[in-house]
């Protein structure tokens, strides 16, 4: 018998619901738009679509094709990550649900950790030593410049 994903985490089910809706009305406005900014079909398209192309022509000095460009990335982009967040809290779901968590992630998260502290420090070193240097060079600049 199928588990009830709802009862088991009401909040991410909720969440992963919502993005999939929201995602998938964007997905298919953005290619519903999309014929219309590619070809110039006439057909049913909503006016604020050619009021945020004209806009973007007047206003940022944008080309047409660049404009419509962004028009049409307005709506896909989002849908594309609302989409993922769908797929993301359902598969956190599905792995609370069935219990696919690996025993060794705890020991990957350490390892992870203390490698990102490693990469953290190695980094702070380096700039560190580039600012030295950076002010090393300006206060030997400063020494030989002749005042004028």
């Amino acid at each position: 018998m199928e588990h009830d994903r709802y009862q088991h985490n009401k909040m991410l089910f909720i969440i992963s619901i919502a993005s999939l809706i929201i995602g998938l009305t964007l997905l298919a406005f953005s290619l519903y738009i999309l014929p219309n900014l590619i070809w110039d079909l006439n057909y049913d398209v909503p006016s604020f679509i050619y009021l945020w192309s004209e806009s973007l022509k007047q206003n940022y000095n944008f080309t047409n094709i660049g404009a419509r460009l962004v028009v049409f990335l307005i709506f896909f982009i989002p849908a594309i990550l609302a989409t993922f967040i769908a797929y993301l809290t359902s598969n956190t779901i599905e792995n609370e649900l069935y219990g696919f968590t690996p025993p060794e992630r705890e020991f990957r998260t350490k390892a992870v950790k203390d490698s990102s502290k490693e990469t953290l420090l190695v980094t702070l070193q380096l700039l560190i030593i580039i600012g030295l240097v950076i002010a090393g060079v300006y206060s030997i600049h400063w020494l030989l410049s002749v005042p004028p």
